[in-house]
């Protein structure tokens, strides 16, 4: 999946290990949750996620990526979506199916 970003725009990837990131063109910085060290990924580079949780990547310029799965990973390919703030999110887990999963599966006990 390629995706075009605008300078400044924000991607993104929920619980994405073994997704990895390609600048085709332009430049990335991206970070992960539980990471201190923060990447820039610029054109021809690529980052393989190796953590879940969230990762954001801003667009330094106007940027063209590439987000696949790798191989041996998770065989469910990423899909892309929107937030409600408009933002591009990147998951693995279809939509439907997610939002199935978080409405009826419990999610704690009701006091």
């Amino acid at each position: 999946m390629h995706l075009a970003m605008a300078k400044g725009s924000m991607l993104k990837i929920e619980d994405g290990r073994g997704i990895v990131v390609e600048v085709k063109r332009g430049m990335l910085w991206l970070t992960q949750e539980g990471d201190t060290r923060d990447r820039y990924i610029r054109e021809g580079d690529w980052l393989r996620l190796d953590a879940d949780g969230l990762a954001i990547a801003n667009a330094l310029a106007r940027t063209v990526v590439a987000v696949s799965s790798a191989e041996g990973s998770d065989a469910r390919a990423p899909l892309l979506a929107r937030d409600a703030a408009g933002h591009s999110v990147v998951m693995r887990e279809p939509l439907l199916a997610r939002l199935r999963r978080l409405i009826l599966q419990p999610q704690g006990e009701i006091a």
